[in-house]
């Protein structure tokens, strides 16, 4: 208790001093909490019409030092944190102001004259800090020096001032918390980060010793390692407070009560969506630094515009920038929620998760969120399934509304989302609903695809959304952060292989510059051609040779994706190899949820070998994500090669090509062959299966679902009309042979499930199904029989399940 009330003094004490931080809290409602233990909290000055003496909602903690890392905090006590306004400074007060031009300083200057003017000139900061804490002064000291000293970043003053800012708040929590001894991690993560700071800081002064007369250091090594150790400080500093971040989400998830938890379960959600999914990879270190202080100093300004869409073709690194800025802001405390769509992943290519999941990571960052949400929930229990439009205003609108909560909300990659009609009629109703929650920010990327770039050109939307054209930045420095890129991913993959005889170093200059070159601003070829040239199975120099020896007018991801299927396949593509590998691959790409396409899935679908499946896929190591002992999901890297095989003017080797509709309708075959040779048609396994739950995460089962649930309301309603004839009539002939002779085990899955079975299960599809067909399609009226025929039979059945159950229930009625 001494230790709690000696940090809530220390708190009030550090609301009373200007905070670095630009993100500003608007004025509240209702007062809300701070969502975790003690915290140091980021604020900027109040609006002057907002008052002093308003209360404010809070955003996560920034920094929470000291207590005991598993206690979970009382309700009360995270309700009741000290929560002060910062009064708006006198505009007459005698302050630097930043240069002209300068966005970031602009933004903020006004709450850190002293850290700016110091850095500024370069004068030392902290003079009273005490010597425990000497490594912070000695860092901010070096930064001091290399923004005098180093014209890179002495034209990007934004990065230097905002790391002197995280510096100062950590020096500030420090000195106020003490030398508390109340918890060991703590104690031992903070003595860690300050050991790494002062390594940096020595090598900084190494090199400021040489360069004490200069005005500029000279490009060279000098520079390149200042640049280096600036980097090095940025990521010890997030390192150290993303920890501290998750520590405080955890605090506040313990909070949640069983009934909470219940409900908020029952929200339907993609859980590895988040930025702290492993999946998710950031830009490197040293590259987009502009660009990512551009985002940050955005997100930073209260004036700024309510949405940010940065729009990038396929490839250009629109995720890894944001997975690099979520980074960021979530060690800072100011991220509140991330969605990162992908179209090769079922859940997070679906637009209705979106909201659901956002809401759900909202309620474990913020107590009073998850009260507002858990109401919500107690009364409409089923709102995730509403429009798109109810499920914004009830799940995200109207909690941070009520809480007035400031955050940031991400989401990634929404083009890849399917339904993109839908998301180009909600987009424009954002206005709306954002001017109710102003203290919201929303991080969008997507590709331009034509209606999201004509939902957000219209005026309501275009006036609140700030647009960063990934293909409008200077080629300059897109060229040399690739050529950085290039470099250290492919020096950093020999350095473990034994079988090469590569000279040093490698690979040449020049070699980069033409792998740069031919990246045509693209991080997605940069990235696959890397992992093509250090592929395990082949030696680097003859793989690198072979890119280098592409046409030089059909340089581009098209050709490059090419080449690797022409080096793994050409000499070995027989017509049998040539079916199978498609239909592996087709497996892969278009599938759907919630299959977990591993090896040893894959191989019980299809009815191939794992080892079979894993000989065919060891060629496209480059595009494919293949876990070494194969019992992890299988997945491509990035849709542009779904995009390239699926795209016939594209794709024009008929080996690779994958056609859609085709695929779908061999798929929806594959699931029919699956349900028609499962033992369940064996008596004693469906006396089982009846009687007692099989192990359905085994892959036979995993299939059987799957094709149960999928091969008529899934591929065979996504095959079009635009079939081969002989095709059409192979699947018209397949579903006609099983609902005739093989409809019982469809049967039994559905009734063991409790699934409906008649107009209202999926047979329903085979009627939509048959609507959509030519009237006088070969074998349709056939085929429309059978189905009508069946579709009668599955209702009989329905009601008879139905009296018998009605019956049984009555029967116990009366025996009670």
């Amino acid at each position: 208790m001494a230790f709690i009330m000696k940090a809530i003094r220390s708190l009030f004490k550090l609301h009373k001093r200007t905070n670095c931080t630009a993100s500003t809290e608007r004025p509240s409602k209702t007062r809300t909490e701070a969502p975790a233990s003690l915290h140091i909290r980021n604020a900027q000055p109040l609006n002057e019409e907002a008052g002093a003496q308003t209360q404010h909602a809070t955003s996560p903690g920034t920094l929470t030092i000291g207590g005991d890392a598993n206690a979970a905090p009382t309700e009360s006590q995270m309700n009741t944190s000290p929560v002060l306004p910062v009064p708006h400074p006198a505009k007459n007060v005698d302050q630097p102001q930043p240069e002209k031009g300068d966005a970031t300083l602009r933004s903020s200057v006004s709450g850190t004259p002293t850290i700016y003017n110091a850095v500024k000139v370069g004068m030392g900061l902290m003079k009273e800090v005490s010597t425990a804490f000497g490594p912070l002064e000695a860092v901010v000291r070096g930064l001091s020096f290399i923004l005098e000293h180093h014209e890179k970043w002495a034209a990007n003053k934004g990065v230097i001032k905002r790391l002197v800012c995280r510096i100062e708040t950590l020096r500030t929590a420090f000195e106020e918390m003490g030398e508390d001894q109340s918890n060991d991690k703590n104690t031992q993560r903070r003595d860690t980060l300050l050991r790494k700071l002062q390594a940096i800081a020595v090598d900084i002064e190494s090199i400021s010793d040489r360069h004490k007369l200069s005005r500029y250091i000279a490009a060279g090594a000098d520079e390149d390692t200042l640049s280096a150790l600036v980097n090095d400080i940025q990521d010890t500093l997030i390192d150290y407070q993303t920890i501290t971040q998750i520590e405080i989400d955890a605090r506040t998830a313990r909070l949640i009560t069983a009934e909470e938890d219940r409900l908020l379960l029952q929200l339907p959600r993609a859980p590895d969506a988040s930025h702290l999914s492993k999946t998710h990879k950031s830009c490197l270190k040293g590259t987009r630094t502009t660009l990512l202080s551009d985002v940050e100093a955005w997100s930073e300004d209260p004036e700024s515009h309510s949405i940010f869409w940065l729009n990038g073709h396929a490839g250009s690194g629109k995720s890894t920038i944001i997975q690099s800025f979520c980074q960021d802001v979530f060690s800072t405390g100011r991220l509140g929620a991330s969605f990162f769509c992908s179209a090769t992943v079922p859940n997070r290519s679906n637009l209705r998760m979106i909201f659901p999941t956002l809401a759900f990571q909202l309620a474990r960052r913020f107590p009073a969120f998850k009260e507002r949400l858990v109401a919500t929930l107690r009364y409409r229990p089923d709102v995730a399934q509403e429009p798109l439009e109810t499920q914004f205003t009830e799940l995200i609108v109207g909690p941070l509304e009520d809480t007035a909560i400031s955050t940031l909300i991400v989401i990634d990659a929404l083009d890849e989302c399917q339904e993109t009609e839908s998301i180009s009629t909600f987009l424009p109703l954002l206005p709306e609903y954002i001017k109710k929650i102003p203290s919201v920010k929303f991080f969008i990327t997507a590709r331009p695809e034509p209606p999201i770039r004509a939902a957000f050109r219209l005026p309501p939307v275009r006036f609140i959304t700030r647009v960063l054209v990934l293909g409008d930045l200077e080629k300059a420095s897109v060229d040399h952060d690739i050529y950085l890129f290039l470099k250290a991913r492919l020096s950093d993959a020999m350095k473990g292989r034994s079988d090469v005889d590569l000279p040093s170093p490698w690979p040449f200059e020049h070699d980069l510059r033409i792998l740069t070159a031919m990246s045509g601003q693209l991080f997605v070829f940069a990235a696959t051609a890397a992992a093509f040239i250090t592929s395990p199975y082949d030696q680097p120099a003859e793989r690198l040779a072979l890119l280098k020896a592409m046409p030089e007018k059909n340089r581009g991801i098209d050709q490059l994706y090419r080449t690797i299927l022409m080096h793994g396949y050409g000499e070995i593509m027989d017509h049998d190899y040539q079916a199978k590998w498609r239909l592996v691959v087709a497996s892969i790409l278009l599938l759907g949820d919630p299959i977990r396409k591993t090896r040893g899935v894959l191989a019980a679908f299809l009815n191939l070998e794992a080892s079979k499946i894993a000989s065919i896929l060891r060629p496209l190591h480059a595009v494919i994500k293949i876990t070494e002992d194969g019992r992890g999901g299988i997945s491509i890297y990035h849709k542009s090669f779904y995009d390239y095989l699926t795209d016939p003017a594209r794709c024009t080797d008929s080996m690779f090509f994958i056609d859609y509709g085709v695929h779908h309708a061999l798929l929806a075959m594959q699931c029919i062959w699956f349900m028609s040779n499962s033992p369940i048609r064996d008596e004693t396994w469906r006396r089982r299966y009846q009687r007692e739950r099989v192990d359905e995460t085994s892959n036979h089962m995993v299939c059987l679902l799957y094709s149960a649930d999928h091969w008529s309301s899934f591929h065979l309603l996504r095959h079009g009309q635009m079939l081969d004839t002989n095709v059409r009539l192979q699947l018209l002939s397949t579903i006609e042979e099983f609902l005739e002779t093989k409809m019982d085990i469809w049967v039994t899955i559905q009734d063991h499930r409790g699934s409906p079975l008649g107009s209202t299960g999926p047979l329903k599809d085979l009627d939509h199904y048959i609507s959509n067909m030519p009237e006088n399609l070969l074998g349709r009226d056939k085929f429309a029989s059978v189905v009508d025929r069946t579709l009668r039979v599955t209702a009989d059945l329905e009601q008879k399940k139905w009296a018998a159950r009605s019956r049984k229930g009555l029967e116990e009625q009366f025996a009670t």
